[in-house]
């Protein structure tokens, strides 16, 4: 996160990312890797013009997209599920490849830089 404060000057922003991305790799950790230590997950971040980008992969075999679709997400009080619907609160993009193995997380951001 120390990274993003020199791109990302807006505290407001900055948290949504660190709340966002705590919870995508809270997720390939528990999910994705079975809380297996000696199992890695990549986590990619990209600045450019419009924003911040950031690839979480786990070794996983994923998950069913369709549980992701928000058309028929609703917010929840179950012990899981949560996650997906908070990360698109606070990230303006979210999208799932390999399988739902790897979620981009991007945000465009309040300030420039």
């Amino acid at each position: 996160m120390e990274f993003l404060s020199e791109y990302c000057t807006d505290e407001g922003d900055r948290f949504d990312i660190f709340v966002a991305v705590e919870e995508a790799l809270a997720n390939a950790a528990l999910h994705g890797c079975n809380d297996d230590s000696s199992k890695r997950i990549r986590c990619v971040v990209t600045v450019d013009e419009p924003g911040i980008t950031i690839v979480v992969r786990d070794p996983g075999s994923g998950f069913d997209l369709k549980l992701a679709d928000p058309a028929k997400f609703q917010a929840t009080t179950l012990t899981h599920g949560r996650g997906i619907c908070l990360m698109r609160s606070l990230m303006s993009e979210v999208s799932f490849g390999h399988n739902g193995a790897e979620i981009q997380l991007c945000k465009r951001l309040s300030h420039g830089r």
